[in-house]
Formats: structure tokens, C-alpha cells, sequence
């Protein structure tokens, strides 16, 4: 049912018209602004009944300060005011009044401020409410704000469809000042005694405000704030107001603070939601209007605003009028009121209107705007909270960027000359730099930056820049921040190619740049740059795509050209270029130029095609011999290829007729073909490395075709590159080619498998009606299913037909292809489950089920390994599906395990070594160290029985499938999926590289599930430090009013001389028991030095007494000297307090500790420094972990269990803060040694920094 719209005034003529329509038993919706007086509407609907006798309706409010999201409390609400039982649910509601209530006694109930409620509920409502009015067992009206029209307007989504709809801006004269004369006696204000006057300032409020209440009550609290009173304060003379009390505009400052009214913030509000719910990034959101284009509301303010035309309104209310900003007159929209126009005017602003546009996407009439705004307004931020606004149009330019991609449907060159320009623009509009400080770089074949942009006025690299480039070209591994960073003014992005190398850049120049230190700036230009490079690497994945499709192409082409052992160079040429042309990003022309030997005096140059006159014959060039001096003047003597100016080529080529380049030129030996490929570099565009390699890559596959008595050879490599059954037939269905596979599964009864001296027909051959059916060939190319069509094969097979033909279409032949369905045929779908999952044990279980499903295999064993942390080069098992419950206990323990010692005999290491995967077969021992295969083509390496098989419960004739698991860095591990003897020949060919797809998918999963962990076990290092600190600090506190209590018994002990011993102890114990506690905030806390005079080796000894007493023992090497220096007495006593419990927790418990020290000075770097060792007879430390126990990570053991590796972090901590530094060089076994060295410093001059916090 298609709503009517009817808008109105609120007064006594939309009283009586809303009254009419309820005696009728029909139902209204009342839209409008909030605080326009829909309620007010109702109350008078209700007075206007009681004055006449009747029933007035009751009325179910959802106004409050917050929204109502809990459906029990709307339900009880309805309930209430419905006179029917307490319901908890919307639907209890609505089946108790269908209970209470008839047709002939409908429950009548006015529900007003809908949009109080979510959007979720408040549909919940109206669908009910459609239901019960439907019934005629409801009458009712609901208001709401503007957004409610989504939920009453008859679209698909709608919740009521109410054919009554009232829309209300304002009240009539004669009830605005009824308004007006209440809320000004509540304010102590009057009006002027002269009644001229007092109709005066009433019609100028009336016509300022429009009739609008809640512009009334902003009025009314400005003139509150310009009197210097607040309207609550009793005892107020009532204050007459005239003309000049009256705000000349209204801003978002004049807040009523009973009513919580901010004027114009519904409207804005409005219109910003219009443009988020055109962005992509906010499709969620519902639209305001349904029927109109959300941004076509920014094209009427602009009207509105600057242009001051027409617009024109249908039946339905526009946008602008439910954000109160317009209101209709006779069919075209106008300004509100005047304070409404001027405040618009004021607020919306051609960089905020734009802004709006670009968060819609609408980035053309955004950029629109922006050209007009001076050069200030563009330099952004303009401020910190310009800052929000800025990062929300930098992320809307990335998706842009990945928009221009991926709908470029032309070229390579056209689809990055459009990024490019998007990139100038973003730059130019949104942090105001200008194009002659953008440039545009690429690295040529020849590894040197050539710009490619005619903009920018840098022409050479500025030195500091060239050296970090070069830098990121040599690295191995390069993170991805350092591909677009900052320096000396300098902002630029490096693009990687498929090796993942820089190959092109954007250089801006921002010394000139008046912000170019702020931050938030940088932050910004960064972040654009940022999408740009993610975007144009984006563009490598589809270029790959179509060099691969152009190399199907071209190979495609020589299939369809060879016919009758005829070759055509020509029509081969004419019908590879576009594919080439196509691929290739920077090149825009092709010229292949044949090196003959038609005369004996020498070699020449035959020109044979030009991309530009792909018509032209060879006869139309011009043969020009090759001058000795040839290889010499082309400067490609001795190398594949060189880039050349245009003019030089021009030159040596002028006698051939081809029409002159323009730009440089790449000239590439093609020895496998006997020519020269010239390729002329398309505009802003420089040959690339990536380019010349695909060229010469492809010259060499081409190399079989090029002979045309190789051709047949190169079908057959082509119809044998896989091991599934293949054959060709010709236009009479004859077999000219079948392999072993073939004719093995398809049953045919073939002399010999492969080419056919005389070609077989079809019909002469003994073959199953399936058989026969699924050889049949067809004109077009198809695929489709084949089931079971022969005994010997069983499950799904997809059928291939590829036909064969020549320039006029007729048929030459067909490849009849059938290919084994993997469990992966599916393989998109199980990738997208295993990408949403973060469980990594319920991912390997999808993966064991899908194999089973898919391979119809019954044993199928999975085993997961992990690198360890502390031992990179051993391979341990983590965890296994398939195995007994016996072995799955000693795999998980981690008693599998593979060690990588560098020999090439370790097969466990051999997919990591390739990251690729890799099959493995068990076999005897006579028999390994070789490759094999099986009958269905699937290679596999032959390895020995180890004694870890036992716990994998492998036998002999199993196969194992390793997958390296990759993370964007490193190899994680690997996983292993073990095939029983009995299924091994059932495996197809391509399993292996089917499987290669998951290894990717779950190191990704593996690698998120790793960082997870770490942030967990942070969280907890986090909590335990702080539970820590704040432990000691209480008990700090506990413990110093000890203090006190023991003092006040020293005063005691002239009288009673047996208190000193006591005292004594006591204040001892206190001492200990404060300095423990100190100690355990030291170790967790900053290290701040409080530096004093002291002697070093007597600071060592008292820290050592404390602990080795009567646990051990301990001793100096030799009698130390005094070393006098500035020294912290705490945090050196708690260094070896912390070395003593650490040996003593690490000794044998059957041996007695025991501590040796040495002390002597040295000069190092012209400073006195000292050396001093801590040697004890505990087990000692690991090699690998000497450096990563000062770290904070626990190592513990049976010795120590209650470690948490923050004691010799802390040991670190307070050396270094002394200037100096530590490390561990025992041997494992004989006891641990820590060596200390530290400079000796006199006075604080000579501490410099290190006296500083750390």
C-alpha cells in the first residue's frame, strides 16, 4: 500500500483531521523534526475528545536520555497503557490484545517518540502493530523523528505500511503563541505593553524561528545568557523584551539545558548519515529516504546554499525537510527560517560539503569543491580535530584506489595512469600539495630510477633517498613499513613486482611544506601513499593473471595455426602481439626484425611485423643488410638486450620503412628465434626488468613452435604435461594420440600408447556405451562430469573438450582431457571456512574429514609439527588425529621430533628447504634415496624406516604428504597427511599440488593463532607485575609503622635493660623484612640510581651474607683492592642478592653451594673500568639461551619451578643504568659465570647520561 503524504501545521485544523481519521477506526503515522510538537499534536487530539464527552486515547511515551534497547521494558509499556496483562515480549503483546479486544471494541493507544527505541525493536513494534490495525482490533498513531519514515514507507523493508502520514514542522500562529506566552511567563519575560510592539516582536520571533518551539526555546535561552540571569531563579522581576533582545543568529553554542536541546543537530546529523550510508564502508545503515540517491540531498543544499535554483519536490517528503533545515512551498523547497538559513550558511561550508561527498564516495563533485578553497583551507589538518575527519577521507581514498583497479578493464598502463592521477588529486585536495612537488619513478631492466611523470620538478634523486632505496633493493626481507617512510622532508612509497623488489615509486617533495613536522600530517600523507602502493601491488596479482592467460594464448594460437606442417611466420606474429601488448605494461609498440642469410656477402635485417600496420606483408619492408659495425652501433654485443633512444633506432633502421618511434626503445636478442624484438615503451612508462624477463621467458617456450617441424612434439609435451588420460582426436574422430593412462583406465585396445602410425577410428574400437559417450567430442569447448564410465574407474571425473580449428572456423581436431575431482575441486569453499576459523586442532580436523570425504580413504593419519622456539633447526610434534591414544600421548609429549644438521638426508626438513610440498614413501632400505611414482603419475621420494615411526605407526608402502606451513616471514612448521599402502595408488597425480594451497591458509592461521597467544601471555606478565607491585606496596605499608613501635620501646630500655636484646631482633627482622619487600619493587619497577660514594667489594659482600649463610658458601679468587666509585648500594646489593638465589635454586640438591669471585680493574676506551666474575657450581646455561635469559622469559626445570624470569632482566636493568654491561660465558654442566664490567666513576660530571632513569 502506497502511504499518502499530507503535510500540515500543528493547530486546531490538524487536530480535527487526525480526529476525523480515528472516528473513522484509521490509524496515522505524525514524522518530524524532534521538538517540532508531535506529542503537543496528540495531547490536543485528547483535549479536543474530553470537551466533547469522549474517551481520550492513552498515550505510550518512549522519550528518555537514553535509547530503550530491552524489549521487556517496551512490552510492559504497551502493556500497561493497553490494559492488558504484564507481557515480557512484543508477540505476548500483541496476542494478549487480540484476546482482550474485538472489531467492535479495538484498543485505542497513541505510541509516540518510536525512534526512543532501537531500530530492531521499533520494526518488532510496527510489524505488530500493522498486524493488530490490519485486524481491526488497534487504532492508534505513532510519531517518531525523520528516520522513522524507513520503517512506514511502503518499501520492501518496511515494517507498517500506514496510508496516513502527516509530516509537521512547526505550529500555527495562534498555538505558537500560546507556546510562547507560557514558556515566557516560566521565564520571567513579557512582552512590550504597546500592543504594536508586542505584535511586532511576536511576529519577528514567529517569522525567525518559522513557528519552529524548540528555535523558540534556543531564543528564549539566549536572551537568558544576554540578561545574565538563568529563567529558574526565583524572585526575578519579569523583564519586557523588545526587538533588540533577540539573537541575530542561532549556533550550536545556545543549548537549553532542561530540554537538552541543541539547535540544528538532528539536521546535521541527518545529512551525515545520508553520506555515510552512500559509503560502502557504512552499507549497513539505513537510508533516511528510500526512493532518492542519499547524496542527491548535498546537490539540493548546494542549491539551497550558493546556486540559489529551484528544487523541486515530489509527494514524498524530502530529506531536508525531515532534518528540519526545509519546508515546501507549492512543490519546491525553501529555508526553513532565517536563523535556519543563516546557520546553514555559516556551518556548511565548500570544504565540509566536500567532505561529505567523499565520505559517499562521490569523489568527483568532492574535488568540485575543493578546487574553490584557498590554498590555507587545504593544508590539512587544521586542527587536532580535523584530524578524525582527515583519516576518514585518507581511508576513503584507499578503497577508491582499490576501486580503480579493480574495475579497469583497459590496460595495465591506463588502469596505473589513473591511479596515479587519483593520487595527485588526494594530495593535491586533501593536504594541499601541489603537482610540481609529486613525481613518479620506476626502475628499469638496467636497475637504475628514471622518472616517468612530466610533473615534479625534482629531475635527479636527492641523495639520502637514493641510498635508502638502494638499500630496500638488497635486503631479503624488507618489512612493510619501510616501503613508504619520511626523511629530511621527503615523503615517498616504493611498489614492489612479483619478486617483491621495489620497481616504481612516488616521490613528494614537502621541504616547502609549512606542516611538514606535524605528526598528524605526516601521519596522513603516509597513509595515502599507503593505499596507493597497496592498490598498484594489487595490479601484480592481475598482471600475473594475464601474462598467464596471454602465454595460454599464445600457445593456443600455435595449435590453432599448425595445420598441414604448414607455417605461417606472419599470421604467428600478427596473432601473439595483442596478448603480448596486453601483458605488457610499458610497452606500446612491437617490431620483430629476422636476422636471414639470403646472400653470401652477409646477414640482413628483414623486418616481418609492426604492431602499428599489423596489414602490412614483408614484401612491403625493405630488406637492409647488417653492417659489421651492427652489433657494435646497437650496443647489445654480448647481452640479450639494451635500452636505446628513439633517435639512435630511428637511424639504423630509417631504409626499412617503418614509420620512426618516438620514445626509447628496448632492443632484445631472441637467439632461440633467430631475431631482434624491438618494443617501444609506452608514455610515462619505463621498461621494466619484470618486462624483459617475460619476454625473453617467453621467447624460449615459443622456441618448439617457432620450428614448424617441432610443432607436433610440442602437442604432444602439451597433451603429456599432466598424467591424466589424454588423447587427440582429428575431424574425422580418429585417435592420433592416446597416452599410457588412457589407454590403461579407458580400456583401449591400442597397439601402441601415444602417437598412432595410422590413426584409429573410433567406431572400430570395442567401447562401453559410457566409454563411447565420453570420447564423443563436441563442436564447442565444454566440461562436465563423467561417472563410473568403466569398470576400473570409479568416483567423479570432469571431462574436458577442447576442439580444434583453423582461421575460418572449420574443425581440425579435439584434446579430450579427463582430469581426477580432488577433494580441493571444492577448494575455494574450504579455504574461505578455514580463514574465518582461529582454532587451529579444529582446522586440522575440517581438513582429515574433507580428505576422507573426497578421497574416499578410511586411514588417513595427520600429524602437526612446530619449530621450536629455543631450538630453530628441530622440528617437534605438536599434535595428531588418526593415531592410537597410546602413540598420540608420546607424539604430543614431544618425543617425535627431526633435527636439521644441513644433510641433505633429513627428508623430514625437505618440504621446508622448498616450501613446496613434498610426497613421501616408506619402502624398504635397499630401495631409498631414489624418486618414483605410482600408477596414477603421483611422484614421491623413496625414504628408510626410522625409529620414530614406531609412535607415527607407518608401515611400509605408506605415503606422507608434507605441506611447509608459511607465515608472511617465515616457515612455521609443516603437516603431514599419511596415506595407508592400500590407498596409495587410488591418490591422483595432483594431490601434492592441491594440497600447496592450504600451506599458505594455515600459516596465516597458525601465525594469527601464535600472536593471540603472546598478547594472552602479555596480558598475564602484565597483571602478575601489577598484582606484584601493588602486593609490595601494601605490605610496605604495613610494615613501616614497625618502625615507630620499636622506637618507643627503645626509650624503655634505660629502665628495663633486658628490652636491648629484644629491640634488637625485632629491628632487625624489620630491616630484613623492608629490604625484601624493596627489593621485589626494585625488580619490577623503574631503575632510578641514587648514587653515593662506595666500595664495590664491600657492597658484594654484605648482598652475599645475607643469603649464602648457612646454605653454602662463598669466597673471593684473590684479596679484591677497594674500588671507590660512585655506586647505588641498593640496586647492586639486590643484583647479587638475585645471583646468590638463583644459584642456590639451580645447584644439586646433593651438592653444597658454592660461590668464587674475582676483581680487577682494566682501562677501557681511556676509562677506568672494572671486571668482576660470579662463578657457582650450579648446572650452568644452555649455549642457546645465554642471551634470552636476560630477557625476561622463565627457563626453568626441575629445580626451579616457581621462576618468572624477571630476577636477571632486572640484574641487566641496573648494570646498564651504572654504564656498564653483562653476559653469561660458564659451560653447560660446570656452573654458571657472569662476567659484569663497569666503568668507575668519581663524580657525576663523568656519569653524563647513565645517571639517568632507566
Amino acid at each position: 500500500m502506497k502511504p499518502h503524504f499530507e503535510y500540515c501545521l500543528i493547530g486546531d485544523q490538524s487536530t480535527r483531521k487526525l480526529d476525523e481519521l480515528l472516528d473513522r477506526d484509521l490509524s496515522a503515522v505524525i514524522i518530524g523534526p524532534p521538538g517540532a510538537g508531535k506529542r503537543y499534536l496528540l495531547e490536543l487530539i485528547n483535549r479536543l475528545r474530553e470537551k466533547q464527552g469522549r474517551e481520550p486515547f492513552p498515550i505510550v511515551a518512549f522519550a528518555g536520555p537514553k535509547l530503550i534497547c530491552r524489549e521487556h521494558v517496551v512490552a510492559q509499556a504497551l502493556s500497561i497503557k493497553g490494559d492488558v496483562k504484564s507481557c515480557d515480549t512484543i508477540e505476548e503483546w500483541s496476542d494478549a490484545v487480540r484476546q482482550n479486544y474485538s472489531p467492535n471494541h479495538p484498543l485505542r493507544l497513541f505510541l509516540t517518540n518510536l525512534d526512543g527505541i532501537s531500530k530492531t525493536l521499533a520494526h518488532r513494534v510496527l510489524s505488530s502493530v500493522q498486524s493488530l490495525v490490519k485486524d481491526r482490533v488497534l487504532i492508534t498513531v505513532v510519531t517518531g523523528e525523520g528516520n522513522l519514515i524507513d520503517l512506514v514507507d511502503g518499501s520492501p523493508t518496511s515494517a507498517w505500511s500506514c496510508a496516513n502520514q502527516l509530516v509537521v514542522h512547526s505550529h500555527d500562529r495562534r498555538h505558537f503563541h500560546r507556546f510562547l506566552t507560557k514558556r515566557m511567563r516560566q521565564a520571567r519575560l513579557q512582552f512590550p505593553k504597546a500592543l504594536n510592539e508586542a505584535r511586532k516582536v511576536f511576529h519577528e520571533i514567529f517569522q525567525r524561528t518559522g513557528g519552529d518551539v524548540s528555535l523558540a526555546r534556543a531564543v528564549f535561552w539566549s536572551i537568558g545568557d544576554k540578561l545574565n540571569f538563568h529563567f529558574e531563579q526565583p524572585g526575578l522581576v519579569p523583564t519586557r523584551i523588545g526587538l533588540g533582545h533577540l539573537p541575530v543568529k542561532l549556533t550550536d553554542t545556545h543549548i537549553v539545558p532542561v530540554a537538552g536541546v541543541v539547535p540544528f543537530r538532528y539536521g546535521c546529523h541527518c545529512i551525515l548519515a545520508a553520506a555515510k550510508e552512500a559509503s560502502p564502508v557504512e552499507s549497513n545503515r539505513l537510508s533516511l529516504h528510500s526512493e532518492r540517491e542519499s547524496l542527491a540531498v548535498l546537490g539540493d543544499l548546494e542549491k539551497l546554499l550558493w546556486t540559489h535554483e529551484p528544487v523541486y519536490v515530489g509527494e514524498e517528503p524530502h530529506l531536508l525537510e525531515l532534518a528540519g533545515f526545509a519546508r515546501r512551498e507549492e512543490g519546491m523547497l525553501r529555508w526553513f527560517s532565517p536563523y535556519t538559513e543563516s546557520f546553514a550558511t555559516d556551518y556548511f561550508t565548500r570544504r565540509s560539503i566536500g567532505d561529505l561527498y567523499a565520505f559517499g564516495h562521490d569523489w568527483g563533485n568532492a574535488y568540485r569543491l575543493y578546487e574553490e578553497l584557498p590554498f590555507e583551507e587545504k593544508v590539512r589538518p587544521l586542527s587536532d580535530s580535523d584530524h578524525v575527519s582527515l583519516m576518514r577521507l585518507v581511508d576513503g581514498v584507499a578503497i577508491r584506489f582499490h576501486r580503480t583497479i579493480s574495475e579497469a578493464t583497459n590496460g595495465h598502463g591506463e588502469a596505473i595512469a589513473n591511479l596515479r592521477y587519483q593520487l595527485r588529486q588526494a594530495l593535491n585536495h586533501l593536504t594541499g600539495i601541489p603537482n610540481e612537488k609529486i613525481s613518479c619513478w620506476s626502475l628499469d631492466w638496467q636497475e637504475a630510477w628514471v622518472k616517468t611523470s612530466q610533473l615534479g620538478d625534482i629531475e635527479q634523486l636527492p641523495q639520502p633517498v637514493r641510498s635508502i632505496w638502494a638499500l630496500l633493493a638488497t635486503k631479503p626481507e624488507t618489512k612493510e613499513e619501510e616501503f613508504h617512510s619520511s626523511k629530511d622532508g621527503y615523503h615517498w612509497v616504493l611498489c614492489r613486482d612479483h619478486d617483491g623488489k621495489p620497481a616504481s615509486a612516488i616521490l613528494i617533495d614537502g621541504r616547502d611544506d609549512p606542516l611538514h613536522e606535524h605528526p598528524l600530517r605526516t601521519s596522513a600523507i603516509q597513509r595515502i601513499l599507503r593505499g596507493y602502493r597497496r592498490a598498484r601491488e594489487r595490479r601484480l596479482f592481475l598482471d600475473r593473471a594475464l601474462r598467464e592467460k596471454a602465454e595460454q594464448e599464445i600457445l593456443k594460437v600455435f595449435w590453432r595455426l599448425t595445420k598441414d606442417a604448414a607455417w605461417e611466420t606472419d599470421s604467428v606474429l600478427s596473432a601473439i602481439a595483442p596478448p603480448i601488448l596486453r601483458s605488457l605494461r610499458s610497452v606500446s609498440r612491437i617490431i620483430y626484425l629476422a636476422i636471414r642469410h639470403p646472400q653470401a656477402e652477409g646477414e640482413t635485417l628483414s623486418p616481418l611485423f609492426d604492431s602499428l600496420a599489423p596489414g602490412l606483408k614483408r614484401s612491403d619492408f625493405v630488406h637492409i643488410p647488417i653492417p659489421s659495425h651492427f652489433a657494435q652501433l646497437l650496443g647489445i654485443s654480448g647481452q640479450k638486450g639494451i635500452l636505446l633512444p628513439a633517435d639512435r633506432v630511428n637511424s639504423v633502421l630509417r631504409q626499412t620503412r617503418l614509420s620512426a618511434f618516438k620514445r626509447e626503445v628496448a632492443c632484445i636478442m631472441l637467439p632461440d628465434v633467430k631475431g631482434i624484438l624491438l618494443l617501444e615503451s609506452a608514455e610515462n612508462e619505463v621498461f621494466s626488468q619484470a618486462d624483459a624477463r617475460f619476454v625473453c621467458n617467453l621467447s624460449e617456450r615459443i622456441k618448439p613452435s617457432w620450428d614448424q617441424g617441432l610443432r607436433l612434439k610440442l602437442l604432444q609435451e602439451s597433451i603429456e604435461a599432466n598424467y591424466s588420460p589424454s588423447l587427440l582426436l582429428d575431424r574425422n574422430q580418429r585417435i592420433l594420440f592416446a597416452n599410457q593412462r588412457a589407454c590403461d583406465l579407458l580400456e583401449l585396445r591400442l597397439s601402441v600408447p601415444g602417437w598412432q602410425t595410422e590413426p584409429i577410428y573410433l567406431d572400430s574400437l570395442e567401447l562401453t556405451p559410457k566409454v563411447r559417450e565420453a570420447l564423443t567430442p563436441s563442436k564447442v569447448r565444454e566440461s562436465r562430469e563423467e561417472e563410473c564410465i568403466t569398470s576400473r574407474m570409479s568416483g567423479v571425473w570432469l571431462r574436458e573438450c577442447h576442439p580444434l580449428s583453423d582461421k575460418e572456423g572449420a574443425p581440425r581436431g579435439w584434446v579430450l582431457t579427463f582430469r581426477d575431482r580432488a577433494f580441493l575441486y571444492n577448494s575455494f569453499e574450504l579455504i574461505r571456512k578455514l580463514e574465518g576459523m582461529n582454532n587451529f586442532s579444529a582446522a586440522l580436523e575440517l581438513i582429515l574429514a574433507e580428505i576422507k570425504k573426497w578421497l574416499r580413504v578410511e586411514h588417513a593419519k595427520l600429524r602437526f609439527y612446530l619449530r621450536d622456539a629455543e631450538r630453530p633447526n628441530r622440528l617437534v610434534g605438536k599434535l595428531s588425529l588418526g593415531l592410537s591414544s597410546e602413540h598420540k600421548q608420546r607424539f604430543m609429549a614431544g618425543e617425535v621430533y627431526f633435527d636439521d644438521d644441513g644433510a641433505d638426508n633429513e627428508t623430514a626438513w625437505l618440504c621446508i628447504r622448498k616450501r613446496e610440498p613434498i610426497a613421501l614413501r616408506l619402502t624398504d632400505d635397499g630401495q631409498a634415496d631414489r624418486e618414483g611414482s605410482t600408477l596414477r603419475g603421483l611422484k614421491y621420494y623413496c625414504i628408510k624406516w626410522k625409529s620414530q615411526f614406531e609412535v607415527l605407526e607407518r608401515k611400509k608402502g605408506d605415503i606422507s604428504i608434507d605441506l611447509p606451513l608459511l607465515s608472511e616471514k617465515s616457515v612455521l612448521g609443516k603437516l603431514t597427511i599419511n596415506f595407508s599402502a592400500d590407498a596409495v595408488e587410488e591418490l591422483p597425480a595432483e594431490l601434492p599440488k592441491q594440497l600447496g594451497a592450504l600451506s599458505v591458509v594455515l600459516g596465516g592461521l597458525l601465525d594469527r593463532v601464535s600472536r593471540e597467544e603472546i598478547r594472552q601471555k602479555m596480558i598475564v606478565v602484565d597483571a602478575h607485575e601489577q598484582a606484584l607491585r601493588t602486593t609490595a606496596h601494601n605490605l610496605l605499608s604495613q610494615i613501616s609503622p614497625f618502625a615507630a613501635f620499636i622506637a618507643r620501646y627503645r626509650l624503655r630500655e634505660a629502665k628495663l635493660p633486658e628490652l636491648k636484646p629484644i629491640n634488637d631482633d625485632l629491628e632487625a627482622f624489620h630491616d630484613q623484612a623492608r629490604n625484601s619487600v624493596r627489593r621485589l619493587k626494585d625488580r619490577i619497577g623503574e631503575v632510578r640510581l641514587h648514587l653515593e660514594q662506595s666500595d664495590l667489594s664491600k657492597i658484594v659482600e654484605g648482598a652475599l651474607r645475607i643469603v649464602v649463610t648457612n646454605d653454602g658458601q662463598w669466597c673471593w679468587e684473590s684479596i679484591p683492592r677497594q674500588v671507590n666509585g660512585l655506586w647505588d648500594r641498593n640496586h647492586l646489593a639486590n643484583v647479587f642478592i638475585e645471583l646468590a638465589y638463583n644459584s642456590r635454586d639451580f645447584v644439586r640438591k646433593d651438592a653444597e653451594l658454592s660461590i668464587v669471585l674475582s676483581l680487577q680493574s682494566v682501562f677501557l676506551n681511556d676509562q677506568e673500568s672494572v671486571v668482576l666474575r660470579y662463578a657457582d657450581n650450579g648446572c650452568g646455561v644452555a649455549g642457546d639461551i645465554k642471551e634470552r635469559i636476560f630477557d625476561g622469559r622463565s627457563f626453568r626445570n626441575a629445580a626451579n619451578t616457581n621462576g618468572r624470569g624477571l630476577g636477571l632482566a632486572y640484574v641487566r636493568r641496573v648494570i646498564e643504568a651504572h654504564g656498564g654491561s653483562v653476559r653469561e660465558i660458564g659451560e653447560l654442566g660446570k656452573g654458571a659465570v657472569f662476567e659484569f664490567v663497569m666503568p668507575v666513576r668519581t663524580s657525576m660530571e663523568k656519569m653524563g647520561l647513565n645517571a639517568m632513569n632507566t
